[in-house]
Formats: C-alpha cells, sequence, structure tokens
C-alpha cells in the first residue's frame, strides 16, 4: 500500500507601512506598488524554482480603524471598503502586468489582513473596551494578535524607510521570536497635513456618531450580529476574497460572555453575544447551464474554499490560546435551504454554510438575518431578497455593496498595454475564465500526451 502526501505551499508575511490619507486609487499606487511588486515577482521567481505556491498574508495597518474602534462597523464600511478593493485591485493589475498567477494553488494565495493602528508614535495600540475580545478574531486586529498568533510564516516582508522599519521593529517586539526578515523598497505614504490623531475631526465624528442613532430607527441597532452574503464561489479569486473580507468586517467586536442567544428583533435589546456569518453558496443543481460545466468544482469543495479563506482572516489565536479548537458540523435537513455545514471559529462566532436552491435562500426563511453584502453586479438580487421580506411583513435587510474591482484608469500602465493588462485583469476576476483556462491547459496536456504516445507506438514498430 503506497501512501501519498501533499506539501503545503510555503506561507510569508508583508507588513505594509500604515496607510495613506485619504484613501484613493492614487495614494494607494503611490504608498503600496512598490513593495507589492517586489514581493509578487519574488514569489512568482520562488514558484519557478520548484515551491508549491504560495501563500501570501498582507498585513495592512489602518489608522482610520484604530482611531475611530468606537464607531459601529456599518459606519467604518465606506473606509475599510475602499481600502481593501483598492489593495486587491492593485494586486490584480501587478499580477496582469507582470503574468503572476494569483488564481490557483499552482500560484499566489494572497489575503488582505486588517490591522487596526496608530500612526504616530505619540499613539499606542487601543485598548478593547472592557467586556470586548479581541484577542484573535478578525478580520480586523491588532499588531500585537498578529505577532503572537500561531501562524508559521517562512519569512517575512518588511518595507524600507522609517514607517516600514518602525511597524516592523513593533512587530518583532510582540512576536518575541525568530523570523527570516526580507527588505523591499517601499512607496511614499502621503497623508493629508490636516489629518489630525482619530483622523476624523470631532465635528465630524459627532456627526457620525448622531448619523449612527438615527440609523437605528430604520435599522435594528447600530451593529448587525448575523448577516447574509451569497454567491457561487468556484475557483475562489481574488473577487470573492474582496467579497467575504468585507462580509466579516461587518460584524463588531465581539462580547466577553461566551453564552449563546438568537439575535432580538427589539431596538432596546441587548446585543447578542451569537454572531453569524452566513454564506448562501449555490448548489450544484442550479449551475448545469454553466460554460465548462464539468471543470465546475463541486458544492462541498467550493464549501470548503470559502471557510479556509474566512479562517485565513478571522482566526489569529495565540499558541497559547485556551479557547476551543474550530468545530465543524454537517446537517441534513427538510426543506429548501436543508444542507448546512456549521463552522464554530469560537463559541461566539458561527460560520454558517447553507446550500441554496433559489435565488434567496435563508435570507428569505431567517428573519433574524439583518444585513446583506452585494457587490454592484448583484444589487439587482440584494433588491428582490428585500422585496420578498416586505411581502412577509419583515424588516428589509440592510444591504451594503462592495466595489467592482477594475483596471479602469490605471496607474503605470503604458498605452501599448491596456488592452492586454485589461483582459488579464478581468480573466483573474472570473471563475467562467478560469475554467476555459484550466479547460485549454487539459487539451494542451491531452496532445503532449497522444504525440508522445504516438512516438512511442512508432519506436516500437521500428523495433
Amino acid at each position: 500500500m503506497t501512501t501519498t502526501t501533499t506539501t503545503s505551499p510555503p506561507s510569508h508575511l508583508l507588513l505594509l507601512p500604515p496607510s495613506p490619507w485619504p484613501i484613493t486609487p492614487s495614494t494607494l499606487h503611490t504608498a503600496y506598488h512598490t513593495p507589492l511588486a517586489a514581493v509578487l515577482l519574488q514569489l512568482k521567481q520562488d514558484i519557478r524554482k520548484g515551491s508549491v505556491g504560495a501563500v501570501l498574508d498582507i498585513a495592512v495597518p489602518c489608522p482610520y480603524l484604530d482611531a475611530n474602534r468606537t464607531l459601529p462597523r456599518r459606519t467604518l464600511y465606506p473606509t475599510a471598503q475602499s481600502l481593501v478593493s483598492g489593495i486587491y485591485r492593485l494586486i490584480c493589475l501587478i499580477a496582469a502586468k507582470e503574468s503572476i498567477n494569483v488564481e490557483d494553488s499552482e500560484g499566489i494565495d494572497v489575503r488582505v489582513l486588517l490591522v487596526a493602528h496608530p500612526r504616530t508614535k505619540s499613539r499606542t495600540e487601543s485598548l478593547p473596551d472592557k467586556g470586548q475580545e479581541i484577542d484573535f478574531i478578525g478580520p480586523v486586529i491588532q499588531l500585537t494578535t498578529l505577532a503572537k498568533c500561531q501562524r508559521k510564516w517562512n519569512g517575512v516582508f518588511a518595507v524600507e524607510g522609517d514607517k516600514g522599519q518602525a511597524l516592523l521593529h513593533k512587530y518583532l517586539i510582540a512576536q518575541d521570536g525568530h523570523v527570516k526578515i526580507r527588505k523591499v523598497a517601499g512607496g511614499d505614504i502621503k497623508v493629508e497635513e490636516n489629518e489630525d490623531e482619530t483622523v476624523m475631526a470631532a465635528g465630524e465624528k459627532d456627526d457620525v456618531e448622531e448619523d449612527a442613532e438615527t440609523e437605528k430607527e430604520t435599522h435594528e441597532s447600530a451593529e448587525h450580529y448575523s448577516i447574509a452574503v451569497g454567491g457561487t464561489f468556484d475557483h475562489l479569486h481574488i473577487g470573492h476574497k474582496h467579497l467575504l473580507t468585507m462580509f466579516a468586517f461587518l460584524l463588531p467586536s465581539l462580547p466577553a460572555t461566551t453564552s449563546s442567544t438568537t439575535p432580538s428583533t427589539d431596538n432596546n435589546a441587548t446585543p447578542p453575544t451569537q454572531h453569524t456569518l452566513t454564506i448562501c453558496t449555490t448548489g450544484d443543481a442550479l449551475l448545469t447551464k454553466k460554460s465548462n460545466h464539468s471543470l465546475l468544482q463541486p458544492w462541498n469543495t467550493r464549501q470548503r474554499a470559502a471557510a479556509s479563506f474566512l479562517l485565513s482572516i478571522l482566526d489569529f489565536r495565540p499558541e497559547s490560546a485556551t479557547e476551543p479548537q474550530i468545530k465543524l458540523a454537517e446537517l441534513e435537513e427538510p426543506g429548501a435551504n436543508g444542507h448546512v455545514v456549521n463552522v464554530r471559529v469560537s463559541p461566539k462566532l458561527l460560520l454558517k454554510f447553507v446550500e441554496i436552491n433559489d435565488p434567496f435562500g435563508p435570507t428569505i426563511t431567517e428573519e433574524s438575518i439583518t444585513a446583506l453584502v452585494v457587490s454592484g453586479e448583484t444589487r439587482k438580487g440584494g433588491a428582490a431578497v428585500n422585496d420578498k421580506r416586505v411581502e412577509k411583513g419583515w424588516r428589509e435587510l440592510e444591504v451594503f455593496e462592495v466595489d467592482v474591482l477594475s483596471a479602469e484608469d490605471a496607474e503605470g500602465v503604458d498605452g501599448n498595454e491596456v488592452r492586454k493588462v485589461d483582459d488579464e485583469f478581468k480573466n483573474k476576476l472570473s471563475s467562467t475564465s478560469i475554467r476555459e483556462r484550466i479547460a485549454a491547459k487539459g487539451e494542451e496536456r491531452g496532445k503532449r500526451n497522444r504525440a508522445e504516445a504516438a512516438k512511442a507506438k512508432a519506436a516500437r514498430e521500428d523495433d
């Protein structure tokens, strides 16, 4: 009997300097294009030398999230979304221009990690409010959480320059261990002169908090504790990662108590201690008309890929963690949404993967869900969900949108490269294009095998 072993791809961490302000495609390009390109090209070279793919965790310190941590996530969402979409867009642009594989296991598996970190030396990392747990649950973490988590990176890329090296110094102090450091050139972190330490002027912050209070009148609370997202998630790509990251971002920091409750629809109710992320994943039966249908991943494969990514941005438990390990449970119950895989990340956080066989899934069968995250391409689906909920006499979901990533107006792309980069960019964000590429590889492999078989047959006949 023979046994096969699978080799995990080497994993790396890139520590970027604190984000620019304001956060725009231009300021992000100036700040991060140089280090991102250097690291992606280095890993591409490593893969050519025989590495079995690569994992790249990209830590993006965001002073805005640190300074405004007491505000509801729904209020912070637009800025966080601009940051995450901008980083993933840059990665896609670099990958498209330099022919870097960021689409499958043979290439580079990139993940953007949000770090709430102060910009100035006079400020230290914000501590959690009493009763809040942020020890190891993302997707917004502190630098110390990143440094003390149990992930074993093969190396850490640090950006040259004062800001990058200061961040590395803090990381190494918190990490209290040995790690291989590789330095890369940095960009220019631009910060508007009128940006104060809280990023938001006091008056603006008061206005935002007043807006949050007003929003309570039309939504259950200033925060959401049961959120849904939907998708096929076939051959998980950067577009999916962007969507899932912002989906997870909406959950507030977890409370300290470990008791579990069902989310309440009472405006004055105590926030529930059970937080639920519901991932509505299209069932195989609805995908039979997709192109290259035979190359579509089965539901269980797609579910595991989405779960793996979510855990990569949510689970930062330290080696000394006393929390129970992640638990999985697969359920088969009667009804249209009966096939469920529950992934319990902690006693307070549940990832609920539901196989859906209609356009709505649990968004119209579970009243406790209060928010839905969509892309610009699927906003009509969000409107349709709310129409159904209104028909049932339920409160509408608050719908949050992520940008559709585009290569339009990309900086650093020469005129004669625009068409090529645009095409490659789109291909890296399309499950259909990924299946087409896999099909083409299969055809090419088949041709080589047939040619080799014919050659071998001819050699035998000559003998």
